[in-house]
């Protein structure tokens, strides 16, 4: 199951027992990445979501105002509606989703923190 999954509704992210997410663009992103998997766990923010497949990639969609997707948007974007891919070098095991922060455990133990301040390029994820 999906978990105590939360979101703003008002936003189109609104996550409630059961979803179902169209990846048919997606799914063409992530082969092209390289991932061929399912949706394991979903988790949402206050105007934001992320998802880990269940070979520990992490896409993410929503809000973008506070960095908290951990991406870069079309320039001037704010949102995507869009499920998009965040190359990260090893599995992730889990993500937490905050008010206006991403959180993603990798394998390894180590944590990427996606926030306002912290550069969606790799070289300057926060890595705790």
């Amino acid at each position: 199951g999906l978990g105590n999954t939360a979101g703003a509704g008002g936003s189109g992210v609104l996550v409630d027992n059961m979803v179902t997410l169209d990846l048919s663009d997606e799914r063409i992103q992530a082969e092209k990445a390289g991932v061929q998997a399912s949706i394991k766990l979903v988790r949402c923010g206050n105007g934001h979501c992320a998802a880990v497949t269940s070979t520990g990639a992490l896409f993410v969609w929503g809000s973008n105002q506070e960095g908290q997707l951990g991406v870069e948007l079309e320039v001037g974007a704010k949102a995507t509606a869009v499920p998009t891919y965040v190359p990260l070098k090893l599995p992730v095991l889990t993500v937490s989703c905050g008010f206006t922060h991403t959180l993603a455990i990798t394998t390894d133990g180590g944590s990427y923190l996606y926030r306002r301040g912290v550069h969606p390029d790799s070289k300057t994820h926060t890595r705790t």
